[in-house]
């Protein structure tokens, strides 16, 4: 692989990197956002444009906040992810390119959607079947851009060694999990600079998976 170690598995972001997500999460991080405010949990000055739904969460999470009111909260984001997810498109050469990783990879699902929402996107695209694992934010200790899902990616394949991974994703958070799991990250048609504002470096950026296929 073209400037990059021995890799034998590759860990895919969902979202708007396999799948055309229709998810509004500027919705989903709004309504996340006034819950918690409304039942204080979080300040009203929180400067919300710096923070993601998942990191909004976990701010509640670290305050203390109950496991009824959390419940209720993932309730709105789940809400949003099966909405978001129906009839999500696929994108273009997602096919081709899994076709010329299958059975040279392991090859992984990291998303911070729920399984209700992920298996059937996944499944409805055709290609759930490709992926020998999916990780869901219910096999999660914390959602990305915690590694938490990384870990529990390099714990079903123990004999695959951790340096061997590379992450592919299309936001900061991928790439700010892939580095705290020491992995190297690559950027799929990502907001460079976002990821900058964010002092994320991917070893490679691409837009397509043409571009993609010829770096793996």
């Amino acid at each position: 692989m073209i400037g990059l170690p021995d890799v034998k598995g590759i860990i895919f972001d969902m979202d708007n990197t396999l799948l055309q997500s229709r998810i509004d999460y500027a919705a989903m991080k709004r309504d996340v956002f006034r819950f918690f405010v409304e039942h204080e949990v979080v300040s009203a000055d929180l400067p919300v444009h710096a923070h993601t739904t998942s990191t909004i969460i976990e701010l509640a999470k670290n305050s203390g906040v109950s496991e009824q009111l959390m419940t209720a909260a993932w309730e709105i984001v789940t809400r949003h992810e099966i909405s978001g997810m129906q009839c999500a498109g696929i994108e273009p050469g997602t096919f081709h390119m899994l076709e010329t990783l299958i059975g040279r990879f392991k090859l992984a699902v990291l998303t911070n959607n729920s399984m209700r929402s992920a298996h059937p996107a996944l499944q409805s695209a055709g290609i759930l079947s490709c992926f020998d694992r999916v990780v869901c934010r219910e096999q999660m200790t914390a959602l990305k851009p915690s590694a938490s899902g990384i870990y529990a990616i390099f714990d079903h394949f123990p004999d695959v060694p951790r340096e061997s991974w590379i992450l592919i994703g299309d936001s900061w958070i991928d790439g700010r999990a892939a580095e705290t799991a020491g992995i190297p990250f690559i950027s799929y048609k990502a907001d460079l600079k976002k990821l900058s504002e964010k002092s994320v470096e991917p070893v490679f950026s691409v837009s397509s998976m043409k571009a993609l296929i010829h770096i793996l």
